[in-house]
């Protein structure tokens, strides 16, 4: 079964106790070190360089033949992003991650995932557990599924409309969004009042993940990856609702990339019903160039941009939902998205260019992004529960990912 923290807790106090010199050697499972080091995806040359020993010190270690000392261990604990307690265990624990049902489409390995990947998954995972606990405790039974069995079995355009229903989002309330970070707080505070977890993280490649959704437990948690653009991550989040709705997450690819659409795959249909979610059928369609004109034609940017900009939708995704309502061609989509992803790439270069000229680095305050990554909900949480005296100052610590000097700033943020 799952390895518990508190018991987890209780094997590093057994063994660690007595340790005193940094130079003693402490018997650690070589399963053990293989087991941390093959699930967070790096190979031993990683491994040793992140750790800071020699590639020839971390094989002696994982054979068996040497143990590291407590200083070592702690090193390669931080790297794998493990408990110090883990690597006293007898045997690799079992269950101790959710990755087994955790699908990539396409289709790929665990061990293709980066070191980040496997960060932010275990994050989102660790914040799951961690909310169904204290909700537990506060006697909260919202378990996060806000999406009942029945918005999966129709349309992508009907689920969408159901689930937007659901999340009470009204057009008026999507035209009085003024820009497309309004608009992406607007869904994403929608999406949490529902139970649903919304974190965030820029620590993976956008070629690798733009989003995820764990949902095989609850709460449902629905990660953005934060280097996207701000339109970017609210499409990703609409298509991740999706997922939710059919109750089957995964790392998910949001590309189309064959015609015609014959099989209406998870995918297929999650991007359907995000745009369908984004721009509801009867309003976009009242569009004036969409009243103007009937059938399919192509469409200039400026057209995209003025049709898309009173949902806050990208041109891209404005272009999708026109190849769905039988105002563009699925061939003439597919030749601008090769545009739109260029000319995308070109912004978020220049993006990282000015940065880098810039005295502040393009420098983000850090409690501005611990609340964006984590979610304003699951900080407020938290202080509540330390507030009550339910978890420690070092535990609030460990579940903000701060030090304690920063609590108060964050506290600020989420509660002034």
């Amino acid at each position: 079964g799952k390895t518990s923290f508190d018991a987890l807790v209780m094997v590093l106090r057994s063994h660690v106790r007595e340790v005193s010199v940094v130079t003693e050697r402490l018997e650690v499972e070589a399963a053990v070190l293989i087991w941390a080091r093959k699930t967070i995806g790096m190979d031993v040359e990683q491994a040793a360089k992140r750790a800071g020993v020699s590639v020839a010190r971390l094989q002696e270690f994982e054979s068996g033949t040497l143990g590291p000392t407590l200083p070592q261990l702690r090193k390669l604990a931080e790297t794998y992003s493990r408990p110090l307690a883990v690597f006293f265990l007898d045997e690799p624990p079992k269950d101790f991650d959710a990755m087994s049902d955790f699908r990539r489409l396409p289709a790929t390995v665990l061990a293709d995932w980066s070191p980040n990947l496997h960060k932010i998954f275990r994050r989102a995972v660790a914040q799951r557990d961690v909310t169904a606990e204290l909700r537990e405790e506060e006697g909260d039974d919202d378990t996060g599924w806000a999406f009942d069995d029945a918005q999966a079995s129709g349309s992508p355009e009907s689920a969408a409309a159901s689930a937007r229903h659901t999340l009470g989002i009204t057009l008026a309330q999507q035209e009085r969004w003024r820009n497309p970070n309004e608009s992406l707080n607007g869904w994403v505070a929608a999406t949490e009042a529902l139970g649903i977890l919304v974190l965030q993280s820029s620590e993976v490649s956008l070629n690798e993940m733009r989003g995820f959704s764990i949902v095989e437990s609850s709460p449902a948690v629905i990660v953005l990856n934060g280097s996207d653009s701000p339109r970017g991550r609210l499409f990703t989040l609409a298509h991740e609702i999706g997922h939710l709705v059919l109750r089957s997450g995964g790392l998910c690819d949001l590309h189309e990339t064959v015609t015609p659409m014959v099989e209406k795959d998870a995918e297929v249909f999650c991007n359907e019903f995000a745009a369908s979610l984004l721009m509801p059928r009867k309003e976009f369609l009242q569009h004036p160039l969409l009243t103007s004109s009937i059938g399919p034609r192509e469409w200039s940017d400026a057209e995209l941009e003025q049709i898309g900009r009173r949902f806050g939708a990208s041109k891209e995704a404005t272009l999708r939902r026109l190849v769905t309502l039988g105002r563009a061609t699925m061939t003439f989509y597919l030749g601008r998205r090769q545009v739109f992803v260029a000319a995308y790439e070109a912004q978020r270069a220049e993006e990282r260019r000015r940065a880098k000229e810039d005295e502040r680095g393009g420098f983000v305050p850090l409690d501005v992004m611990r609340v964006r990554d984590l979610g304003k909900p699951f900080v407020r949480m938290v202080l509540d529960a330390y507030d009550r005296r339910s978890i420690t100052a070092s535990t609030l610590s460990d579940y903000l990912g701060v030090k304690l000097r920063h609590v108060p700033k964050i506290a600020e943020r989420v509660r002034g």
